[in-house]
């Protein structure tokens, strides 16, 4: 067979296994599952963003019968825990969402499992935290040390609360601890819905402590002390089954696909080379 024709059959070959793999990987369904979201390390708007996506997933997904939020996470920033807090919340009504609390489930993290159906966590992991930091380094001594001198003006007396280059005021510390309390309060109300507790009983426990599973379940911060697969087991039992379904974990696919298309790019180029040393022949 000419060295042409050979080039151009193997191109054909490539397009079309890229298409069949595609199909078979994203859109066969298979027997009902529950998904697994990992929500691991600080949440800030990108792991946020990420984590949301994988969800969205796992949510549209016809052969996921409900979700597992599976959680080791100390937290993060405030606004972009709070986007995934109402994000499940309308969620729910879709399909049952779990979270389970491996390590550690704290202040942003266990913002986000107060919104779901229920929450598991190990006996040893710590739970709650749940509170509100500020931290502004002074750094005023230190510039003068070495000769700098900060000059600013501003618009009102409030536009650079929360500098580093001067000493914090009182009116500075009162004007800040007012916008903690805020989000705080907004922390404290939002556990008290989502875990269907008197908001009184989370404010007596919303002073930044962290508990163990088992203390967490005493003070019903959880639902359930126990692992993974006794999660998955009673949200199964939630769906109507006897058994525990399997499950699946829902991960990013980029490496999948880069390693693919780095194979097949390489592939084609090879594939050109040919073509076109064939063609001069």
């Amino acid at each position: 067979m000419p060295t042409l024709a050979r080039g151009f059959i193997a191109f054909i070959v490539l397009l079309i296994l890229l298409v069949v793999i595609e199909k078979f990987y994203v859109r066969i369904p298979i027997v009902k599952k529950i998904a697994i979201v990992r929500l691991e390390g600080v949440i800030d708007e990108i792991s946020k963003k990420e984590f949301q996506d994988l969800l969205k997933e796992a949510l549209d997904r016809e052969d996921i019968a409900g979700v597992i939020i599976s959680i080791n996470s100390p937290g993060g920033s405030v606004v972009p825990s709070q986007e995934l807090y109402d994000f499940i919340i309308k969620a729910k009504s879709k399909k049952p969402i779990y979270s389970y609390i491996s390590s550690i489930g704290a202040s942003g993290a266990y913002y986000v499992a107060a919104s779901t159906d229920k929450i598991y966590a190990e006996r040893g992991s710590l739970v709650g935290s749940i509170g509100v930091i500020f931290t502004i380094p002074e750094l005023e001594k230190l510039i003068e040390k070495v000769g700098i001198r900060m000059v600013v003006v501003k618009s009102g007396k409030f536009k650079d609360t929360g500098s580093p280059f001067r000493e914090m005021t009182e009116e500075d510390r009162r004007y800040i601890e007012k916008l903690v309390m805020d989000v705080y309060n907004q922390f404290v109300e939002d556990v008290s819905k989502g875990r269907k507790l008197p908001i009184g009983s989370v404010r007596d426990l919303a002073d930044g402590r962290v508990f163990t599973g088992v203390e967490a379940k005493r003070l019903k911060l959880i639902d359930e002390v126990g692992t993974m697969d006794d999660a998955v087991l009673d949200i199964s039992r939630r769906l109507g089954y006897t058994r525990a379904l399997e499950t699946e974990v829902i991960e990013k696919r980029e490496e999948f696909w880069e390693k693919f298309k780095s194979i097949v790019t390489i592939s084609m180029k090879e594939v050109l080379k040919e073509i076109l040393a064939g063609g001069m022949r």
